[in-house]
């Protein structure tokens, strides 16, 4: 019995069998590339020339002024060089040189604001903000009390520093505020990420250097493969959101077609407008993608060990010179760096380990308050 045709289906087009946008992740035309991880080594570095210039210019003219003002004063130069009420400021004025240069340099280099590209987040410490107080408590009084039983020398060059009360004020104003803000800036906001970035970027072209440079002899990816891939950028949160916008110019794909009941959709609207859609969706895509490119990275286990390792040994090396570069000394200060390198990494937070540290030396100030009746009698400090 011959069929009538009228009573066929009308035929599928190749169109009616594409995978709908947001499960394919399409690269679209015309997006800019999204934005490198920040900061990477090389910005790194031209913070630490920012630094270096700031304390050259700004050390160079402390020096001529010594000279000038040391016959007019009661101190020697190198005594002055010694003294709280001199260095301190200087030192401040330093770092808020290279601070402010960064401000403004950086966002050129990053294409973002200052504070989403080193990672400040101010908005964790206000969610957790007792918690991190107590761990910047909790770890100084440990550090304080395990110090009783370490061959830490008697005389330290730092001690130069705590001979007059003014001048014990002045360093505990500075320790609290400026010297956890730049310190934590320096090592936890540039050092720290850049040294995981780098480790995790060389680990990776070691392992499979033609598939990441995408070569000719690249591995071609399966359409079954590149489905199971997961098409949100390693940079965002890992909250389960999905970024990729189920665009509604895929609605009326379901009409009429035994496709849309496998979930496949039926696009009638033709292959441009599914073009488009698939372009819309990932342009909501890429500006998600922008708008929450002030999350970390997702840095692998031996990346975070790594940067932490080297981190910690730079910032106890900074602090080499006023500890003698004596051994247990270092190691307390090895031992603070690596809490607020995880503080750092687990908040996500710069702005969370530079609580934790200004709390951290905060106790320190409190204790010696009280043990030398409010900076009054520093003598107790040698017995």
């Amino acid at each position: 019995m011959p069929i009538d045709p009228s009573f066929l289906p009308p035929a599928a087009s190749p169109d009616d069998f594409a995978v709908p946008g947001d499960r394919v992740p399409v690269a679209p035309l015309g997006e800019p590339p999204l934005p490198p991880a920040t900061p990477n080594l090389g910005h790194t570095l031209v913070f630490g020339v920012l630094v270096a210039l700031a304390g050259f210019f700004i050390g160079l003219v402390f020096q001529l002024a010594l000279m000038h003002l040391a016959p007019h004063m009661r101190e020697s130069a190198e005594q002055m060089q010694t003294d709280p009420l001199v260095v301190i400021p200087v030192e401040a004025f330093i770092y808020a040189v290279a601070g402010a240069a960064s401000f403004l340099l950086f966002p050129f280099l990053w294409r973002r604001p200052f504070g989403q590209g080193i990672h400040w987040r101010a908005f964790i410490v206000r969610r957790h903000t007792w918690l991190l107080v107590g761990i910047g408590v909790a770890t100084s009084v440990v550090v304080q009390l395990l110090s009783n039983f370490l061959p830490i020398p008697k005389e330290l060059p730092i001690d130069k520093f705590f001979t007059h009360p003014l001048g014990v004020w002045l360093i505990a104003v500075f320790g609290v505020t400026v010297a956890p803000a730049f310190e934590e800036l320096a090592f936890r906001g540039f050092l720290l990420p850049s040294l995981a970035t780098a480790w995790d970027w060389v680990i990776q072209r070691a392992r499979t250097p033609r598939d990441l440079l995408g070569g000719p002899t690249a591995q071609q990816v399966r359409e079954g493969e590149w489905q199971q891939q997961t098409a949100v950028s390693p940079s965002l949160p890992s909250d389960g959101a999905n970024v990729f916008d189920r665009a509604s110019d895929f609605g009326d794909a379901q009409q009429g077609s035994s496709n849309a009941q496998q979930g496949w959709g039926n696009v009638e609207r033709g292959s441009s407008n599914a073009e488009l859609g698939s372009g819309n969706a990932q342009q909501v895509s890429g500006n998600a993608q922008r708008g929450s490119s002030n999350n970390d990275p997702r840095w692998s286990l031996p990346a975070l060990v790594f940067s932490t390792i080297i981190t910690s040994i730079g910032f106890a090396m900074l602090h080499g010179a006023q500890l003698a570069h004596s051994f247990a000394p270092l190691a307390v200060l090895f031992a603070v760096s690596v809490v607020l390198c995880i503080a750092r990494l687990r908040f996500h937070s710069l702005a969370a380990s530079t609580l934790v540290h200004s709390l951290y030396n905060a106790t320190i100030f409190v204790m010696l308050f009280i043990g030398t009746d409010g900076f009054r009698h520093l003598d107790k400090l040698g017995k």
